[in-house]
């Protein structure tokens, strides 16, 4: 749209993860070698799915919704059922979801035995020093006497 615009490269970094239910953070290395099942309802859920392989997950299912979908006690009671592990079996350890989806949980269904993890995630600017000095330089452009 603009040619002279400047260019800025982000990256999505995985922070912590956080137990929906108790608040409990686990740390990435925790996890990170556990099965684990992964489901969204976000714009590009693929993106997250790539993200969490390229974090180093071992991703065994996955699952996707529409974008800010809520969940059901209906839905949410067939994934927990999904995910009940056979008498023996190892299943997975973990579930992960984002932030955003872990809010629209009806949590107080929840009693399953395989904790629920909320991705905390952040975006990066690379290039955050050039980012900011343009950022001050405009808005040292528009300040607007009061």
């Amino acid at each position: 749209i603009h040619p002279d615009a400047t260019i800025f490269h982000a990256q999505t970094k995985l922070c912590e993860l956080v137990d929906v239910k108790t608040g409990h953070t686990h740390t990435i290395s925790e996890i990170q070698d556990e099965p684990v099942y992964a489901f969204c309802g976000v714009g590009n859920p693929g993106a997250f799915f790539v993200n969490l392989s390229k974090w180093g997950f071992k991703v065994a299912g996955t699952a996707t919704y529409p974008d800010h979908h809520v969940y059901t006690k209906r839905e949410f009671a067939m994934m927990v059922l999904a995910l009940k592990r056979p008498e023996g079996s190892r299943g997975v350890n973990f579930v992960l979801t984002t932030e955003k989806d872990a809010q629209n949980l009806p949590l107080q269904e929840y009693e399953g035995e395989i904790p629920i993890l909320a991705c905390v995630i952040r975006s990066e600017i690379l290039e955050a020093e050039a980012f900011e000095a343009i950022v001050m330089e405009r808005l040292k452009l528009t300040k607007v006497n009061v």
